[in-house]
Parts: C-alpha cells; sequence; structure tokens
C-alpha cells in the first residue's frame, strides 16, 4: 500500500492525500557526534586520560597498563612553573621507562611547533638529570586533536620531520621514541586514538 502523504493545498484549502513508497535511506549511519563537537579543552583531555588508564581497552596501545607503576597529571618539571601534561613509568624489572605525553586541544599547527619541540625538551632534561638511570629510557607522545572532514588543520603540518628531529636530538638522554598520535570524539564519553607517525632510536 505504501505511506500516506498529506499536503495542504492553500488554493482549494484542502488536505490532498497521496501514496508514495518509502524510499530505502542509503546515507551514513555515522553517529554525528563526533563532528558536533568540535573543541575539547585539554583539561577534559587530560582528565579523561588520567582516569581512563589502566581502565579503558582503546588505551591500551598508547598507554599499556602492563608494567605501568606509576602516573600522574600536570607533573612539575623544574623551575618557571613547567609541568608535564601527563607522566607515566613502566618498570620491567630491569630498567624503567618514562613516558612523557604532551596534549593538544587541537591540532598541531608550523606556528606552534617549536615552543612545544622546546617544552618537551625541557621535560626530557629534567627527567634525565633527575630521576632517569643509565639504562633507562624515554617515550614522547604528542597527541593532538583529529578533525573530521576536509579541513586542512586534519593535517599534522611538519609535525613528522621535527618528531624525527627531536629524537635524533636526544637520543643521549635516553630518548627511544617520539610519536605523534590523533584523537577523536566517538561518543559523549568516549575516545578513540590512532597513531599518526612513530620514529624510534636505532640502538
Amino acid at each position: 500500500m505504501g505511506n500516506k502523504l498529506l499536503i495542504y493545498d492553500s488554493v482549494q484549502n484542502l488536505v490532498i492525500a497521496q501514496h508514495e513508497d518509502s524510499p530505502s535511506y542509503e546515507g551514513s549511519s555515522e553517529s554525528a557526534y563526533k563532528h558536533l563537537v568540535p573543541v575539547v579543552k585539554e583539561s577534559h583531555l587530560q582528565a579523561w586520560l588520567t582516569w581512563h588508564i589502566g581502565r579503558k581497552e582503546t588505551l591500551e596501545a598508547m598507554i599499556p597498563s602492563q608494567n605501568l607503576v606509576w602516573f600522574a597529571n600536570e607533573v612539575y618539571a623544574g623551575a618557571g612553573m613547567q609541568k608535564m601534561d601527563i607522566l607515566c613509568i613502566w618498570d620491567n624489572g630491569i630498567a624503567k621507562e618514562y613516558g612523557i605525553f604532551e596534549l593538544k586541544g587541537g591540532s598541531i599547527g608550523n606556528n606552534e611547533i617549536s615552543s612545544i619541540i622546546e617544552q618537551t625538551r625541557r621535560y626530557i632534561w629534567w627527567v634525565d638529570n633527575y630521576i632517569r638511570e643509565q639504562t633507562d629510557t624515554v617515550r614522547v607522545v604528542w597527541l593532538v586533536r583529529q578533525l573530521v572532514g576536509n579541513a586542512s588543520e586534519a593535517k599534522l603540518v611538519g609535525n613528522a620531520s621535527e618528531a624525527r628531529k627531536l629524537l635524533q636530538e636526544e637520543q643521549g638522554r635516553g630518548v627511544r621514541s617520539v610519536e605523534i598520535w590523533v584523537w577523536e570524539s566517538e561518543t559523549d564519553s568516549d575516545l578513540s586514538f590512532s597513531m599518526e607517525e612513530s620514529y624510534a632510536s636505532s640502538s
């Protein structure tokens, strides 16, 4: 029989009933949520991560719970009120690995990369000077926003070469890898993560 479609004709001042078959929906069934939340503050991202470390399976690839012995947010790193967004420590019984996480609510542009490099470098130096033993290693992670659509901000412009350069310059202070990860809103309470670039030392 199809569906009944009611149309009001203002000229004849009456309602006309038409029968039409329902067209099948062929559009996207993907949740619209991530398209509606363009900005999440870094403090919100930091709180979400701190709460879900060791609890959320989607975090295991980036922050594995195995051998994780300590983590904290807003970790003071020397004078000048410098604070690491998140610091993690893994211990396999032979050596420790220190994970320095720099979080960004948006993407990193060319105008920001220099300051982020120097900020990360200060954290590496602090870890190396105050808590790292000779056999311990350091892992650097930059976590940035994954914007959807064709926005130019979705590209990690220039960051790959800078990450490689930082690794080369700081290997003597135990840095074994520099990684760029992106995060994306899935629902009002869930995030997903994927690695965009990873550079590891050969030694």
